[in-house]
């Protein structure tokens, strides 16, 4: 992350801890820092897959604080789950994606289970299992972030997936 100061020439690098520091409740992605964290650590598990549908092939920073803040909620973190838009490069069929990343877990963010191919359709908070692994869809993380009755209703099925 960089921050501009008065001079646009002169731009400096925070250090990671200094940004979480600055922000206790929410994370902002950077993957460097998130990478590099990681590798200091250990490699930590990613059973939990996230697809959001996305203008472009990252998430923009508002999206990335609501997903943050959710993640919080359920007691994990940006840096321990895998996260692509249906832009990114590595967005395909639900074959590819369980075969690339070996997820227990996928929630698709304003996509659809047919964007990813899957062989069945089910509504929305719904949690469907298939395959040995479990499946949720709901609304874009912008529509959700709007609505009040929808955030509750994504939260008892995030609680639901996440038993």
């Amino acid at each position: 992350m960089t921050i501009n100061s008065m001079n646009k020439n002169n731009i400096e690098l925070l250090p990671y801890s200094l940004i979480t520091s600055l922000y206790k409740d929410v994370l902002i992605e950077d993957k460097t820092y998130l990478e590099k964290d990681t590798e200091e650590k250990g490699t930590m598990p990613k059973d939990v897959l996230i697809i959001a549908k996305s203008a472009s092939t990252n998430l923009n920073e508002k999206q990335i604080l609501f997903l943050t803040a959710i993640l919080k909620a359920l007691k994990l973190e940006l840096k321990e789950v895998h996260l692509i838009t249906n832009l990114d490069e590595n967005f395909g069929p639900y074959k590819t994606l369980v075969s690339k990343y070996s997820p227990n877990k996928i929630i698709l963010f304003g996509l659809d289970p047919s964007d990813i191919e899957l062989p069945m359709n089910f509504p929305p908070f719904q949690i469907q299992a298939f395959e040995n692994k479990k499946y949720l869809y709901a609304p874009t993380l912008d529509e959700i972030e709007e609505n009040k009755s929808t955030k509750l209703t994504l939260w008892q099925g995030l609680q639901k997936l996440f038993l």
